[in-house]
């Protein structure tokens, strides 16, 4: 009776945690197979057992054989590489999750995350599982356990996870990236979570090369979303000392989605990273993003609403032209406010990069190769792909490289736009 009052209870939250093809999956399991696996544990009964064993298959060994069937990565597939690991990494998680509160040993159950359960019912099933997933699923991961690998890897992997755990580092808090968090008290979230950002900082003999530039500060973007805007990051870069002066980072809620769609773009987008959650906390539409961004470009006297066509001294730097020519104008139509003239310029990077080293590199995981520099952070998400673009701009200031203007937007026009590049990265 616990177990099927567990179930119950646990379903409802796990059955829209778990990807759709792993529920699928656990529903094809015969009758007999299910009976079987009731007479072997009192609490495995339930469908998390079953869902726990088909998510182990669909998630963690496809992604996993896939990793191991390449044995080598060529130039741009840095990012499917982290992408299957990745899901390697969430399978993982998803799996320990589920095994713990199921309690069955062929699930991998027993663990300490488990434990607690039966005390916590008293205290809600939902408030146990939030506790759980939180604690996983938001933290920083490293490679799958070696309980999980086969027994021939076994060996390889501890050796490697020593290795990796004395270089593990926590997991960026994004609520406190947005000013928003609240527990800079509270010594288990500060356990888990960084609220530290990268180390950016540059050699003295760094400096020796640096050119001077045609503005005082680069302004870096990254955004993210493909359908609307999810999220607006900006670093702030002195082009003399090369050090970033701040940081601003909103997510940002799309305006014309129904709240169904929005729930499956975010957990397709940051569910797999956990950071789902934080973004339902703290997005806030793109009418309310833009205005707290003017407000700190003019705390920092880069903007003036009187002579708004212009920032003052500073320029947009991106990883191709996507991010001001096409998204920031159709995000403004979608939100029905006009396009701020401010975003009328903007500096393409790759242009940059392309005739200045002449090599062509068609991402930002394609300059660092070439520049031969690790990326640090998530891939795809806006705030770590900004700081790694930043780095990228350091390291080619530092170089001497100068960096001016790629793109200009007629007024008059939006989709009008000339290219001061003749040779440039389409």
């Amino acid at each position: 009776m616990a177990a099927c009052a567990r179930s119950a209870l646990l379903w409802p939250c796990l059955s829209r945690w778990l990807p759709s093809h792993a529920r699928f999956s656990a529903s094809r399991f015969p009758c007999w197979q299910w009976n079987a696996r009731s007479s072997s544990s009192s609490s495995s009964d339930s469908r998390i057992g079953l869902v726990a064993a088909a998510a182990r298959r669909s998630e963690f060994w496809s992604a996993n054989l896939r990793l191991r069937s390449r044995s080598g990565l060529g130039v741009g597939e840095n990012g499917w590489y982290d992408e299957e690991r990745r899901a390697v990494q969430v399978g993982r998680l998803r799996v320990s999750t589920l095994s713990a509160l199921c309690g069955g040993a062929e699930d991998g159950g027993g663990t300490g995350i488990g434990r607690p359960l039966d005390r916590n019912m008293e205290a809600g099933c939902e408030e146990a599982l939030d506790r759980v997933a939180t604690g996983l699923v938001s933290h920083t991961v490293d490679e799958p356990a070696v309980s999980e690998l086969p027994q021939a890897e076994a060996a390889t992997a501890r050796e490697g996870g020593a290795r990796a755990r004395s270089s593990k580092r926590k997991r960026m808090c994004y609520y406190f990236s947005q000013g928003l968090c609240t527990l800079m008290e509270d010594k288990l979230h500060l356990s888990r979570f960084s609220h530290e950002y990268p180390d950016m900082a540059v050699r003295a003999d760094d400096l020796e090369k640096v050119m001077p530039q045609p503005f005082d500060y680069f302004l870096v973007l990254d955004l993210e979303g493909m359908v609307e805007i999810l999220e607006f990051p900006v670093l702030m870069l002195d082009a003399k000392t090369l050090q970033v002066v701040d940081r601003f980072h909103r997510f940002v809620r799309p305006a014309k989605m129904t709240e169904e769609h929005i729930e499956d773009y975010i957990r397709n987008k940051y569910g797999k990273w956990g950071l789902d959650r934080v973004w339902h906390d703290t997005a806030i539409p793109f009418t309310e993003v833009l205005p707290k961004f003017q407000g700190w470009l003019q705390s920092h006297g880069l903007y003036d609403p009187e002579t708004p066509s212009k920032l003052r001294s500073a320029a947009f730097v991106t990883c191709g032209n996507w991010d001001v020519k096409t998204k920031i104008p159709e995000q403004c139509v979608t939100s029905g406010i006009d396009l701020p003239l401010y975003f009328n310029e903007w500096i393409n990077l790759k242009d940059i990069y392309f005739n200045f080293y002449k090599f062509r590199a068609g991402g930002m995981l394609a300059m660092m190769k070439g520049l031969k520099m690790p990326m640090e952070g998530t891939h795809h998400v806006g705030l770590d792909d900004a700081h790694n673009i930043a780095r990228v701009l350091q390291r080619m200031l530092a170089h001497g490289a100068i960096i001016p203007i790629t793109a200009k937007r007629k007024a008059d026009d939006p989709k009008a736009v000339k290219f001061t590049f003749r040779f440039r990265i389409k």
